[in-house]
């Protein structure tokens, strides 16, 4: 199996350069652009935005209702449960076997 390469360990001192750096380079190459590919840039961003909180919304929309489906099928299973062992009439609360007489629920 191949090995993964080595990442460089950085401090946070230059993990903070790098960033302001970086933030530097982007806003020197954000001045270099005209108004129209500033605006054209801030469009595309907003549609990118927007496109990342669809796919989040609906993510989180599909967690919601598989959670939704495992809890109604847990009150199912609940449901058909006995509350009382057919056996004794002792009150359970779960188990394959009356905790009083050993019965199979």
């Amino acid at each position: 199996m191949d090995e993964m390469p080595k990442m460089p360990n950085y401090t946070p001192e230059e993990l903070m350069k790098m960033q302001e750096e970086a933030l530097k380079k982007a806003q020197e190459t954000w001045n270099k652009l005209t108004p129209e590919e500033q605006a054209k840039a801030t469009a595309e961003a907003q549609r990118m935005m927007e496109e990342e909180a669809r796919k989040h919304q609906e993510m989180m929309d599909t967690i919601s209702r598989i959670s939704a489906q495992s809890k109604a099928k847990e009150t199912a299973q609940d449901a058909q449960k006995p509350k009382f062992c057919p056996n004794c009439g002792t009150p359970v609360s779960g188990g394959k076997f009356c905790g009083n007489c050993g019965q199979a629920l």
